[in-house]
C-alpha cells in the first residue's frame, strides 16, 4: 500500500508540474516592419532575455534609396508580430503593433514594382510614405501599386 501511495503522490507532482510548464512563456517571436520601406526583420526572444534566431529581409525600396538617396533613408520599425510560446510550443500571448500602408503590399510585389518603376516613382513613394499624409493616402497609393505590379506579372 506504500507503494501505490508514493507512485500516486510522484505522479501528481509529475502533473502539476507539467501544468506550470503549460503556464510559462519559454520564448516569443517577434516580427518589425520598417513603414517607409517595407524591409523587414524579427528575431526569438528566449525567456532570459537572449535574443536568438535574428533575420533580416531587405527590401528593394531600401536598396534603391541606399544606392540612390543614402542621405534620406530612414528607418521607422513597427511590430507586426509578437507571439509568446510555451515549452510546448502552443501560444500564449499575441501582442502586435499596427504597422501602416506598406504591410499592405506583399514583398515580391513591393520588389516587382521598385524594379520595373521609374526612379522617379520610386522615390515618390518613398517620400509619401515619409510624409506626414493621412493613411487613407499611403493606403491608396499601396493599393495602385499592389494593382500595377499585378498587371506587370
Amino acid at each position: 500500500m506504500k507503494k501505490r501511495y508514493k507512485i500516486g503522490i510522484w505522479v501528481i507532482v509529475c502533473l502539476a508540474l507539467l501544468y506550470c510548464l503549460g503556464m510559462f512563456q519559454a520564448y516569443r517571436c517577434f516580427g518589425l516592419i520598417c513603414e517607409n520601406t517595407g524591409s523587414r526583420k524579427g528575431y526569438t526572444e528566449l525567456f532570459f532575455g537572449v535574443k536568438v534566431g535574428q533575420w533580416y529581409q531587405k527590401s528593394m525600396l531600401e536598396d534603391f534609396m541606399r544606392e540612390n538617396h543614402p542621405d534620406l533613408l530612414k528607418h521607422r520599425w513597427t511590430s507586426y508580430a509578437g507571439t509568446g510560446y510555451n515549452c510546448f510550443g502552443m501560444r500564449m500571448l499575441m501582442a502586435h503593433g499596427r504597422p501602416g500602408a506598406i504591410k499592405r503590399i506583399p514583398s515580391d510585389l513591393l520588389d516587382e514594382w521598385v524594379q520595373t518603376s521609374e526612379p522617379e516613382e520610386v522615390l515618390e513613394l518613398y517620400q509619401l510614405l515619409t510624409s506626414d499624409a493621412s493613411e487613407e493616402d499611403k493606403e491608396q497609393r499601396i493599393y495602385e501599386i499592389s494593382e500595377e505590379a499585378v498587371d506587370r506579372w
